[in-house]
């Protein structure tokens, strides 16, 4: 695997663990849906590990300052793929529940949520990727090396 597409893997591995602390990195304490995240909790207690791994990094309070300004420059973008993403997912309870099954239209509803997963993974890319930027060589080369601990653990 060349080196270019290692970094777009691990950018995009820890971006999914950046864009879901963006409530924890806000200070917010909302309630996730049990059924859909297997536990309930605040966003914070959640999201420990990769808060954690932002503090071994030991970010200097000017990378925090940034690291938080782009977090809330982002956040109403990932609060309205959230609730679409939640909107989308009460629309195919009730194409399941209802009476006459209609597969148009349970695919209208896939098809929609398969473009905010995509615009999802494209904001959180692009978070990861401005917050990577801000870190220091031996930064960027301590958190790659915690990622392909992470990914050595996963693939046992």
């Amino acid at each position: 695997m060349g080196k270019s597409h290692k970094y777009l893997v691990s950018a995009a591995l820890i971006t999914a663990s950046l864009f879901a602390a963006g409530t924890a990195m806000s200070g917010e304490g909302e309630r996730c849906d049990s059924r859909h995240h297997g536990k309930i909790g605040a966003h914070g207690d959640m999201h420990h590990g990769f808060h954690q791994k932002l503090k071994e990094l030991n970010l200097t309070s000017e990378q925090q300052a940034r690291v938080k300004e782009i977090m809330d420059k982002q956040k109403p973008q990932r609060e309205a793929h959230m609730k679409a993403m939640q909107e989308s997912r009460q629309a195919l309870r009730e194409a399941t529940r209802s009476d006459a099954y209609d597969s148009a239209k349970v695919r209208e509803i896939a098809n929609k949520q398969a473009a905010l997963h995509a615009d999802m993974t494209v904001l959180r890319t692009e978070t990861m990727h401005q917050i990577y930027s801000l870190l220091t060589p031996e930064q960027k080369q301590k958190w790659d090396a915690k990622r392909a601990r992470h990914d050595d653990v996963e693939k046992s």
